[in-house]
Formats: C-alpha cells, structure tokens, sequence
C-alpha cells in the first residue's frame, strides 16, 4: 500500500515539474515552460506529500484534499471545454490557440481537447488521489 501511494505521488510531482521546465519534441511541446506563472502550483503538492510522510492525519487529510482541488481545477480548466465546447476559465478560442502548439492525441475542429501532458497528467491526479485514500485508511490494528 505505501508503495502504491509513495510511487504514484512522486511519479506525480515529476510529471507535473515538466511543466515548470517545459519539454518540447521536434517542433511540438510537450509542456510549456509554467515556473514563472506556477512555481506556486508546484510547491503546494511538494509540501502536502511532505506533510503525509511527516505528520500523522493532518497531512494525509490536506494531500487528499488539495489532490481532490487540484483535480476538480484540471478538470474545469480542460475537460469541461471538452464536453460542453464553453467554461469557466477563458474562452474556448483562447485555450485552442494556446495549446495549438502541444502533442495532442485528438484534434477536432473548433473544439478544445486536452493535450497529451494534461490528460496524462489528470489520470496521474487520479490515481494519486486513490492510492493516497487507500493509505490514508490503512491504519494499524491496536494492541490485544
């Protein structure tokens, strides 16, 4: 179980530090360099992991929930666009032409679809979150 929550959490905050560097393959990125805008963003889930390994309850509770914020952010910031063609965040022009530049698995007309990096690193929120919960209640049984 602490394995599970240990390699998804890291593998997690690895893929998301792409993000701070930018990666960019042949004439398409990957992700685009963020650290400037998002250093914070980085932080954040640093600290809430550190806290889950260095804090009994208080930390395992304030992973799981800005995992469960971060989470609910993505997806109002790119599969709400996807299923709805509108949003919250920007329009959808906007965010077409700002990840123009991206891999992208799927590309529709006059739609907004997650790239590579964000949908890989949704499912990696995912499956953080639930192995983080899965450790969160695995607690030793008390003494006989």
């Amino acid at each position: 179980m602490k394995k599970r929550f240990l390699s998804s959490n890291i593998l997690l905050l690895i893929w998301y530090f792409l993000a701070m560097v930018g990666v960019k393959i042949g004439d398409k990125y990957l992700v685009k360099g963020a650290f400037k805008d998002e250093w914070i963003f980085m932080l954040i889930p640093v600290v809430t992991f550190l806290l889950v390994l260095f804090t009994k309850k208080i930390g395992k509770i304030l992973h799981l929930i800005w995992l469960g914020m971060w989470f609910v952010t993505q997806f109002l910031s790119h599969e709400w666009y996807t299923l709805f063609g509108k949003g919250f965040m920007g329009n959808v022009d906007s965010k077409i032409t700002y990840f123009k530049d991206c891999i992208s698995l799927i590309s529709i007309e006059g739609r907004y679809v997650p790239d590579l990096y964000h949908i890989i690193l949704h499912i990696l929120i995912i499956i953080s979150f639930i192995f983080t919960a899965q450790f969160c209640s695995v607690s030793p049984l008390p003494p006989r």
